[in-house]
């Protein structure tokens, strides 16, 4: 006879040990192997507690602890007997002990963001092979020096490798959580978010440059900081995490620790928090938006300029007097 009723038991830290449906009443649990619902726990008695059908309440377990020296905990209180509801758990010993029913309400299913190929470990290996044509071309057009064989092959160890490292700690803690490595869709993951702000900080850099927009220098350090949240996301949620609610939050707390560093050293540097308002990289005139701008007007930008950083040494030649 089945009552629609089903015992969980877990670890201490709700790792789900075995499900077991409720065939009878009452029903005993312990160590011993006599018992209706075997437990390999020595914090356990070996006949632990009795569960027995709520004459008051269907659906409902009374418990009832039969003598043992750990007792039985419900809601942080040791009791002696208990009524215990669907969804309701207690503890013994080292285990937890939670009550469902077969007629309650799940949620919906998670969908599986990481199941695509675009996740997989030939998508994560053609990404690796393109971030590190990257590298060696932003080395190339960046070193005016001797070429070094032993740079070059720094160059061509160090990056992959410390993709592939980052990849194998990420696959480390999700076969600790989650039971599966999953290297290939870390290393994806990882692949995805270089090439993406690589991509993006280009396109902030062009605009800067194409519509002669300041505020648009500093903007790729933010695209940096964005895309370290959303790569720490998918590996918390690749993790699978008990609560996958706080992937989020817990992604935005991981990026914003160096961020703060860097933002304290810039602003000690330049008294900028995200760096200076210059555009950097510079594109054929062909790509300017912007109108140009005449000898005349640009002349009289240097004079008003001029001004300025006149009126800024002054007050700070001042200032260096007062403390004088």
């Amino acid at each position: 006879m089945s009552f629609g009723l089903y015992l969980e038991f877990a670890n201490r830290s709700g790792e789900l040990l075995f499900r077991q449906p409720v065939h009878c009443l009452p029903a005993k649990v312990g160590r011993s192997l006599r018992n209706d619902f075997v437990l390999d726990d020595p914090y356990v008695a070996a006949t632990h507690l009795e569960l027995e059908k709520d004459p008051e309440h269907a659906g409902h377990l009374l418990v009832r602890d039969l003598g043992s020296h750990n007792g039985i905990w419900l809601g942080g209180r040791r009791v002696q007997q208990a009524r215990l509801r669907p969804g309701e758990s207690l503890h013994l010993g080292h285990t937890q002990l939670r009550l469902r029913s077969a007629d309650e309400t799940l949620p919906p299913e998670r969908p599986d963001t990481h199941s695509s190929r675009i996740f997989s470990l030939p998508t994560g290996l053609v990404l690796l092979a393109f971030v590190l044509l990257m590298t060696v071309q932003e080395r190339y057009l960046g070193d005016f020096s001797e070429i070094s064989i032993k740079n070059w092959f720094l160059t061509l160890l160090i990056s992959p490798g410390l993709i592939l490292g980052w990849a194998a700690i990420w696959a480390a803690v999700t076969r600790l959580f989650a039971g599966r490595a999953q290297f290939g869709c870390h290393l994806a993951i990882a692949g995805w978010g270089l090439l993406g702000l690589e991509v993006l900080q280009k396109l902030l850099a062009l605009g800067a440059y194409s519509f002669s927009l300041p505020a648009l220098a500093p903007t790729p350090n933010l695209a940096a900081i964005a895309t370290a949240i959303w790569v720490l996301f998918h590996h918390l949620s690749l993790a699978q995490l008990r609560w996958p609610r706080i992937n989020l939050p817990l992604a935005t707390l991981i990026a914003a620790l160096p961020t703060c560093v860097w933002m304290m050293s810039n602003w000690e540097g330049s008294h900028t928090l995200i760096g200076e308002r210059l555009v950097g990289e510079l594109y054929a005139p062909a790509l300017r938006v912007a109108p140009a701008i005449s000898s005349e007007a640009f002349v009289k930008r240097i004079a008003g300029l001029r001004g300025e950083v006149d009126a800024v040494r002054h007050a700070g030649n001042t200032d260096d007097d007062g403390e004088d």
